[in-house]
């Protein structure tokens, strides 16, 4: 073969080389570069504009951190049960890793009342007779997985308190449920969520147009995994639970937001909750 020509193969060549090594640096680094930052088959973009639903409910959760904010509020007025403990306090810490998974923070609330004794003893019903239930059977406790936390604060005299419990028992789906207690302390009356409402001067159909179309959302959503085969809960539209009037679990939050909650926990086997802020 002509020496010239040689050369000329060998140029052509090494110039197709280099073109290559330019294409794949293109590819890894500018092309990671373009709208959206689609790294891995990731569109960071939608990864960091959070559904707004998704985070009212984190943030709730977020509130369950097993402590009362009293916000300087001057409880002298107000009857203890235990007069040197604040008026919600932690009456049950537990933490059980060896033979199960338990992590319990159980409060009470520290107010003599008929009706906050009725919230007490729906509290030891549900969570810490479930608890008891738990640590009398070894074996039980080795499959189950159990964590119980609360919130409470004070807004405008009413004492709100949240409780939520996660529970998951050997082959059952896991659950989460939620009790909540509203009491106006300078009265000394049960508050429901009409009060608030009342006292609010919030607009009953705004609310209830707000309920109706995040739960419809909440559903669409759900029915959107279910088509990819994925079991889901799915919620009655129709049902009259989603009436704000009808609302039985509600807070009011550090800053007086007002959630309602729609735990689908506390008659079924699901961890499925919705969270409305208003």
């Amino acid at each position: 073969m002509n020496k010239t020509v040689r050369y000329m193969i060998y140029a052509i060549i090494t110039v197709v080389c280099i073109l290559a090594i330019f294409a794949g640096v293109y590819v890894v680094v500018f092309k990671n570069q373009t709208v959206g930052n689609v790294t891995n088959g990731q569109d960071e973009t939608n990864t960091s504009t959070e559904d707004p639903q998704f985070q009212v409910k984190n943030e709730f959760k977020e509130l369950f951190q097993n402590y009362f904010v009293a916000s300087n509020y001057k409880a002298t007025n107000i009857k203890k049960l235990i007069e040197d403990k604040d008026l919600v306090y932690e009456d049950i810490t537990y933490k059980e890793t060896q033979n199960g998974n338990l992590d319990l923070h159980i409060p009470v609330i520290n107010i003599q009342s008929e009706i906050i004794d009725r919230y007490n003893k729906t509290t030891q019903s549900i969570f810490v007779e479930k608890a008891n239930e738990i640590l009398q059977d070894k074996e039980v406790m080795k499959n189950t997985i159990y964590s119980v936390s609360f919130t409470s604060y004070i807004n405008n005299d009413i004492l709100s308190v949240a409780i939520m419990a996660n529970l998951k028992e050997g082959q059952k789906a896991q659950k989460t449920m939620l009790q909540t207690y509203n009491y106006n302390l300078l009265t000394g009356e049960e508050v429901t969520i009409n009060d608030i409402i009342k006292s609010r001067g919030l607009d009953v159909n705004v609310i209830n147009k707000k309920i109706a179309d995040e739960v419809k959302k909440a559903n669409d959503d759900a029915l959107g995994i279910a088509s990819s085969g994925y079991e889901v809960y799915k919620r009655d539209l129709n049902s009259d639970i989603y009436k704000v009037q009808n609302g039985a679990i509600f807070i009011q939050g550090p800053n007086g937001e007002l959630y309602i909650v729609y735990p689908y926990g506390n008659v079924e086997y699901t961890t499925e909750m919705d969270v409305i802020q208003i």
